[in-house]
């Protein structure tokens, strides 16, 4: 996907909040169903690995992420569970809160889902960067990713055009100049997809998904 103000690619990261991932002894289905609908998306995504349920390590993950990517989503530690602190550590490094793309998702399934009432999580601007909280399983992930979906190329262009400069992310170049935009070839193991659709329409993720990516 690109920004279609500058033809910059909008870069997007995924980063899985988990005790039992991070140690590796439970397997990441959730990373990689979110890589997916990133990619049909026309996002750049890359999976940026998993961190505990720490507050201080998800902290410091989102800052030096948030230096990078255009959008950083975070999957995981968003219940009422004691060991959940993803929104905590969020919040932390956010310079301007948007409550509203957590309480979109909240009511997408509210009806079908009514759980999804005990879900904190939380969206907001670090620096340049948009920072959102998703569920951990799979399904919820993906299904909370595209009820939001439709509005994420526009706030990140509205960011690019803000030329922010917080000081809590640390240095992080200013934002590139329309004029004369430099193509970005996609990193390394970051998944590019180059949407059908014009980006000026901000199309949502594509939810003809197969029964098994939906599974839990």
């Amino acid at each position: 996907m690109r920004d279609a103000r500058c033809d910059i690619p909008l870069r997007a990261a995924v980063l899985i909040v988990s005790d039992r991932r991070s140690a590796g002894t439970a397997p990441d289905r959730t990373g990689p169903a979110l890589l997916e609908a990133l990619g049909r998306a026309g996002w750049e995504a890359r999976l940026a690995g998993a961190v505990p349920d720490e507050r201080v390590s998800i902290a410091r993950t989102l800052r030096r992420l948030a230096t990078t990517e255009d959008l950083v989503v975070t999957a995981g530690g968003t219940g009422p569970g004691a060991r959940d602190v993803t929104p905590e550590a969020t919040r932390e490094v956010l310079d301007t809160e948007l409550p509203g793309l957590g309480e979109a998702m909240r009511a997408a399934f509210r009806k079908r889902y009514p759980a999804s009432m005990l879900s904190r999580a939380t969206a907001g601007v670090c620096g340049n960067a948009l920072l959102l909280n998703l569920p951990g399983s799979p399904r919820g992930a993906v299904e909370s990713l595209e009820a939001v979906a439709g509005v994420l190329p526009h706030a990140i262009g509205i960011l690019r055009g803000a030329k922010r400069h917080p000081s809590r992310t640390g240095a992080r170049p200013s934002p590139r100049k329309r004029e004369h935009p430099a193509p970005r070839r996609a990193g390394r193991g970051r998944t590019s997809v180059r949407s059908a659709t014009s980006p000026a329409r901000h199309p949502s993720l594509d939810t003809r998904r197969s029964t098994t990516s939906r599974s839990a």
